[in-house]
């Protein structure tokens, strides 16, 4: 039985409170190394696992314990986490350790202990430092021929210095080794060897489309009147983030062509990135290594100047939205009735 969306927000809301616990000395694990906490702190328990709070009686430093009951469960995410650690990829969880119990047979898993990722009332340029990590992640993973498979907001989290960490890695999935399409044959090693080093834009474009619903729920308040309040939705479907993405390609040729109000050159290219990871068609959606090319990601942080969250929405209020007096005209969109 997979986990809820429901079970995995409530996980990630408790795991974001696991910093607030006394570090009191309650019983050990792995013969002593790691003293679980007592206090306040309750267990987080999903379908495949329980997560425990403890101390690193070694560094002092606060861990997180994941005791999961499978061996074949742990061992298939021991390998996941090897291997991005072999392939040193960025900003995803890092395993400290592991061990057996020597009472129960269950296996643990040691992580750092991590706090949610700050996402309200953000400055631009902070969702642009978000955005380059998460595509680093992502080109990371996927040139190892890795998808997450389960990119959300409670699988985004954040480590001491703020910057975005991936988590949740039980039920990502590698390629499988792919034919040759008869349609279009491989002539040369050269075009070989680049089609074994990619995985297809099937396997890799539904994490790329994830990772846009979270970029837009970054971005809503800058691009008023434009959807982006739909994508927080659990019951938000693809016709759904078609719409917005052609919305927002519309919103750029208007101003294009003059029939509307420019954006900022900062939010015209973050509406631009949005549209192209929101595409309906996964075979020109953009790749992660093509969003740590865009002028979205790879600006600089003087190319933000007047987008910070509070001037930008003062600036909203002042000029008002398609013509209207006041900021309230960014009630009047399209309503989206979305069915479950």
């Amino acid at each position: 039985m997979a986990s809820t969306a429901s079970e995995v927000d409530a996980a990630a809301d408790k795991l974001s409170q696991l910093g607030l616990g006394n570090s009191k000395g309650k019983e050990t694990a792995s013969e002593g190394r790691y003293v679980l906490e007592n206090g306040n702190v309750d267990l987080v328990t999903t379908d495949r696992s329980t997560l425990i709070p403890a101390v690193d009686s070694q560094t002092s430093t606060n861990v997180i314990l994941k005791r999961i009951p499978s061996s074949e469960t742990a061992n298939r995410e021991l390998k996941i986490l090897h291997r991005l650690q072999k392939a040193n990829v960025p900003h995803v969880l890092t395993l400290l350790d592991s061990y057996v119990e020597r009472e129960t047979g269950n296996s643990v898993l040691v992580f750092p202990r991590l706090k949610r990722l700050e996402t309200r009332n953000i400055d631009l340029v902070v969702v642009a430092r978000y955005t380059r990590q998460l595509a680093e992640a992502l080109n990371g993973i996927h040139s190892i021929k890795l998808a997450h498979t389960e990119i959300s907001a409670a699988t985004i989290m954040a480590d001491d210095a703020s910057s975005l960490v991936m988590i949740s890695w039980s039920r990502a999935q590698f390629a499988d080794t792919l034919a040759a399409d008869p349609s279009n044959p491989i002539t040369t090693s050269a075009e070989a060897a680049a089609a074994a080093a990619r995985p297809p834009p099937s396997f890799t474009a539904p994490d790329i489309h994830a990772a846009g619903a979270i970029l837009g729920q970054w971005l809503e308040p800058y691009l008023p009147g434009c959807s982006l309040n739909y994508l927080g939705s659990r019951l938000v479907r693809r016709s759904t983030t078609t719409y917005i993405s052609r919305k927002l390609l519309d919103r750029l040729d208007a101003q294009r062509m003059g029939r509307e109000a420019p954006w900022h050159v900062a939010v015209s290219h973050a509406a631009d990135l949005l549209s192209k990871m929101l595409e309906p068609d996964e075979e020109i959606r953009i790749t992660a290594e093509e969003m740590l090319k865009h002028p979205f990601v790879v600006a600089d942080e003087q190319d933000f100047l007047g987008t910070d969250y509070e001037a930008y929405r003062k600036e909203l209020a002042l000029i008002g939205l398609r013509g209207a007096s006041r900021i309230s005209a960014t009630a009047r969109e399209p309503r989206i009735f979305m069915r479950g």
